[in-house]
């Protein structure tokens, strides 16, 4: 019985398919501080190349991989140049004249779901405006008008923009959601935290959970207190006895707000640019 075993295991085939992979086109945000006495042409160069290292396609970039930023901004440190160092890691998509005929621009965002107030919109090169936490874009400025809607579940971005710009990108920072909830309830400290769904769990003392709906404050809180796997305490008072509230909990704020990049086994990150925001000396 066993020689029948193993002689039907050997007969058994692999197959291997190609799968194509979606680049994910990540821009490290930075705001640095020199050392004194260094260089600041000489730091900023050496920050793209340590950058350029950690995205290098095949080794520290695969299908599938983490990009962490705890390996990025240690990258960085690391440099004799470099005083301090913050930032986030941003994905950079195009957006499509022909995404949808609902709206001038649009697209499906990658590696969803995405953080809330992170949809930065660009025009020929240049930062125009960001969502409203509340899933919504309002912007009218110099003759531009820009409104819209971006769906953090599923990453569909909808723009209409007058006059049409010849080309629109966004930047925007991925979530980690652990879970999500529909039902909640707020006692009337404010900060007592409830759900007859539910789905808590102790480990998630410490993350944070963003509200919205149902009349709260919407924003990002920490949760202080694990009490049941249906009621949790929060930090501060999101808006005294809400009912119908939405939360999505998270590892950290926005779950990567500084914290990695996580694509699917499909997607691979690359290293985009570096924008540098800031760099002064110490």
């Amino acid at each position: 019985a066993l020689s029948d075993y193993i002689y039907e295991k050997s007969m058994l085939t692999v197959k291997y398919e190609f799968v194509t992979p979606v680049f994910l086109d990540v821009i490290p945000t930075l705001d640095v501080k020199v050392a004194t006495g260094y260089s600041m042409t000489q730091t900023q160069a050496d920050i793209e190349e340590v950058l350029a290292a950690q995205f290098a396609l095949g080794t520290t970039t695969k299908l599938g991989t983490t990009i962490k930023y705890s390996n990025v901004i240690s990258a960085i440190n690391n440099l004799d140049g470099v005083a301090w160092v913050n930032g986030v890691l941003e994905i950079k998509k195009d957006l499509s004249n022909t995404y949808s005929s609902l709206a001038t621009f649009g697209e499906t965002l990658d590696a969803a779901p995405i953080l809330p107030g992170s949809v930065r919109v660009f025009i020929a090169d240049e930062y125009v405006t960001t969502d409203d936490d509340e899933g919504n874009f309002s912007y009218s400025h110099g003759g531009t008008t820009i409104s819209g809607t971006v769906n953090y579940t599923t990453g569909e971005v909808l723009l209409t923009i007058s006059p049409a710009p010849t080309a629109v990108y966004v930047r925007y920072q991925q979530t980690t959601t652990q879970l999500s909830l529909t039902d909640i309830v707020i006692d009337g400290a404010g900060t007592g935290i409830s759900s007859a769904i539910g789905g808590f769990t102790e480990a998630m003392q410490g993350s944070v959970i963003y509200l919205t709906g149902g009349g709260a404050t919407a924003g990002w809180y920490q949760i202080i207190e694990y009490t049941s796997g249906n009621a949790i305490t929060i930090d501060q008072s999101a808006g005294a006895n809400k009912t119908g509230v939405t939360g999505n909990v998270s590892t950290s704020v926005g779950g990567n707000r500084f914290g990695n990049i996580v694509p699917t086994l499909g997607q691979i990150c690359e290293l985009a640019e570096v924008d540098i925001v800031n760099i002064e000396m110490e």
